[in-house]
């Protein structure tokens, strides 16, 4: 036990506690270009709070709690009590009323260098789960008290924030998406919260979700084989549903053996644009499909060379009945009468037979 903690030698208090009168610290953070502490502590029935510490101070101090709630008296008692920074009240409903909440979800102060982000540097970051307010806070002993309110942090409640290695502060929701909180002129809107890229026979497909989508003007999805020069393979319009988050999903069917590189570029009304993380999806070379199904079109479209001018490509349904035969040489075939389902793609050839599955949908 460090002999510094302040009450080692208070034969009424256990050696380990730094700090009384916290009723649910959740959570604290310190920031790490001063070394403040910051304790955000969930209320009982009227107030939740957040309390502070300068970078080395030795502990010892009593935040109030059960006789004090906030900045307001609790059970009547009275005693040396360090009252908080920041209190807010609690709401019933909360949805309208900005600058309100039921438990407090503590952050950390930014960090980051983002350019973009430049209005939140110093600034705590905190939010409400049952509200989805969130706060900014700046505060220096012996200054008042600077905060902004934000009246939707998150379209669902944060449980968590935390804080990276570059100083950016992520939000975790109860629903367990995960994302970057970012800056602009009104608010800190959740950005981009996932991507991913996956080979399911016989195609690529794509899933992202996004939750600020105001000022969103399109997605357009971007391709490469090396990863460094990306091409546009097509463009997806928003939602822009009020239920969020908003899901997409899009498959590539021009797929090739080897790596491939996906990144999603999102372009805004004024027509600025930023960028997804890349990621990267391998098609086995034992993976290329004879043809695949477009929905968009109702057709069945064939692989450029998977069906050679003197072969047959035979199209049977799941349970052995034949649909068509078409030759070698034709880039497709018509599914406008075909019942979504499993269906069985045939090439016989003179080693003996190419198979492959194809979902019609």
């Amino acid at each position: 036990m460090p002999p510094s903690n302040p009450f080692v030698s208070d034969p009424g208090i256990r050696d380990e506690i730094w700090a009384l009168g916290l009723r649910n610290p959740w959570r604290i953070s310190f920031d790490r270009q001063t070394q403040d502490f910051w304790i955000a502590d969930v209320g009982q029935g009227a107030r939740e709070e957040i309390n502070f510490e300068s970078g080395g101070f030795a502990g010892g101090r009593n935040y109030g709690w059960n006789c004090r709630e906030g900045f307001l008296s609790y059970a009547g008692c009275t005693g040396n009590f360090t009252q908080p920074i920041f209190d807010y009240g609690h709401c019933n409903p909360c949805s309208n009323t900005a600058g309100t909440g039921n438990s407090i979800t503590g952050g950390f102060v930014y960090r980051g260098t983002k350019p973009a982000n430049t209005p939140m540097r110093g600034y705590y970051i905190c939010g409400d789960y049952v509200s989805r307010h969130g706060w900014m806070i700046k505060y220096n002993p012996g200054s008042p008290v600077e905060s902004k309110t934000i009246s939707r942090l998150t379209p669902g409640g944060v449980t968590t924030f935390g804080e990276m290695e570059n100083g950016e502060i992520l939000a975790g929701q109860s629903n367990g998406v995960l994302g970057l909180i970012e800056s602009t002129e009104t608010a800190l809107p959740f950005k981009l919260s996932r991507f991913q890229a996956h080979w399911i026979h016989p195609r690529v497909e794509l899933r992202w979700s996004n939750h600020t989508e105001t000022d969103l003007a399109h997605y357009t999805v971007e391709k490469s084989k090396e990863g460094l020069r990306f091409l546009s393979i097509a463009q997806v319009i928003p939602k822009k549903e009020e239920s969020a988050p908003n899901d997409y999903i899009y498959y590539d069917e021009q797929i090739e053996s080897g790596e491939s590189y996906y990144r999603l570029k999102l372009t805004g009304t004024d027509q600025s644009a930023d960028y997804s993380d890349i990621v990267r999806v391998r098609v086995p070379d034992n993976e290329n499909s004879l043809a695949f199904y477009r929905a968009s079109t109702r057709e069945i479209l064939i692989h450029p060379g998977s069906v050679s001018e003197n072969e047959v490509l035979s199209l049977f349904a799941v349970h052995g009945n034949l649909i068509i035969e078409v030759p070698g040489g034709v880039k497709s075939i018509g599914a406008e009468s075909l019942n979504a389902g499993v269906y069985i793609l045939v090439v016989k050839t003179e080693n003996g037979r190419k198979v492959q599955k194809l979902m019609v949908y």
